[in-house]
């Protein structure tokens, strides 16, 4: 739904991720685009959970911006896509993520380099302010000094050369494309020089070395986004050289494999009560196969149907809820009646006349 045609569809799409996303109130903060700094953002250190959704769903979520960005040029759909990435960037960045959304970074500036792309001056304009303030944005939450310095000299660049590329957005009935050189390769956040950022702050820049930026149009498929995640999970992904890589490496050094002509003798399966809980607790294949259909026809049905036909599916069942509670609240009305009517009987049953007190032999029978 990110890569609907449709501009009004983008808009109210990324408006329910913003309020998925926004968990410390900063959607209305980060509702404009610039590179100075955010007095009133607030924000604190991801979860592990956080960071794990980052390397298993991030590249979906980033690839899908990309896409959604070089879709249109108005202004109202860039500054929505710049408030996702944005709130996704406050809530997940960290250490441990820093190089996949530096590399989302280099993916949106990448767009606008790209020459067989037939986007206007303006709109390539626009994608290089969005990816210098995504890069300053960054660059603060983190608190990587490094970053922020490199940045700095980008921006006081353009601020001599080319300040079009700097925020705030350019608005295409307004500005006209002959006056734009987008020609300038000094003025564009290199690769090289991010990774060097990284590592004189003490960090590691493997990923962003070795990893590409993201392109345009790309699939969504966990496996063109290697992660630890996706390593230990799913062994049927290619394997890399890297530390993850480790637990799934299941080969002896010093085992007689080693010895050319001597072959190792497979060792017998473990049975015990462990070994028996384990076969009980784990799901059957056709529960799997059955969950993996699932799965696919709710992402199926999200990226093929209707909005209206999702806004209809997702709408609360007021009726429903309405009626239980009418029931809940006549049930309670209607022991509230039984038990005043039992009490009352007993206080009458309870209360004797003061001549049956006193003279109780005149009415034996």
């Amino acid at each position: 739904m990110a890569r609907a045609p449709h501009d009004p569809t983008r808009v109210i799409v990324m408006q329910i991720f913003q309020a998925l996303l926004d968990r410390h109130q900063n959607e209305k903060v980060l509702s404009h685009v610039t590179i100075k700094a955010y007095p009133a953002l607030s924000q604190e250190p991801p979860s592990r959970s956080d960071i794990i959704f980052t390397h298993k769903y991030g590249a979906n979520i980033m690839q899908a911006l990309i896409d959604s960005m070089a879709l249109s040029n108005r202004a109202e759909s860039l500054v929505s896509s710049y408030n996702t990435a944005a709130l996704l960037i406050v809530e997940m960045a960290c250490g441990e993520t820093v190089q996949e959304f530096l590399l989302f970074i280099l993916g949106i500036q990448q767009v606008a380099l790209t020459a067989d792309l037939e986007l206007e001056a303006v709109h390539k304009c626009n994608l290089h302010c969005i990816a210098i303030a995504l890069m300053s944005l960054i660059s603060r939450v983190t608190g990587v000094n490094n970053l922020l310095e490199y940045t700095q000299k980008i921006i006081d660049a353009r601020k001599e050369d080319a300040p079009y590329f700097l925020p705030p957005l350019l608005d295409p009935k307004k500005t006209t494309s002959t006056k734009i050189n987008l020609c300038l390769p000094h003025l564009t956040i290199d690769k090289i020089a991010l990774a060097e950022s990284l590592q004189n702050a003490g960090m590691d820049s493997n990923r962003l070395q070795t990893g590409t930026p993201y392109a345009l149009n790309q699939t969504d498929n966990p496996a063109h986004r290697h992660s630890w995640v996706d390593t230990v999970s799913n062994p049927q992904l290619p394997q890399r050289n890297s530390s993850a890589d480790l637990t799934a490496y299941n080969a002896d050094g010093d085992s007689v494999t080693s010895s050319p002509g001597v072959s190792k003798k497979m060792l017998a399966p473990e049975y015990n009560f462990e070994a028996m809980k384990r076969a009980l607790a784990e799901p059957s294949e056709a529960m799997k196969r059955e969950q993996r259909e699932k799965q696919l026809q709710i992402v199926r049905t999200f990226r093929e149907g209707d909005f209206e036909d999702l806004v209809r599916r997702t709408e609360p069942k007021h009726d429903l809820i309405q009626n239980r509670l009418n029931d809940l609240f006549n049930s309670l009305a209607v022991e509230r009646q039984i038990t005043q009517s039992d009490n009352k009987t007993q206080q009458l049953q309870a209360e004797k006349p003061i001549y049956e007190t006193n003279f109780p032999e005149l009415f034996y029978y």
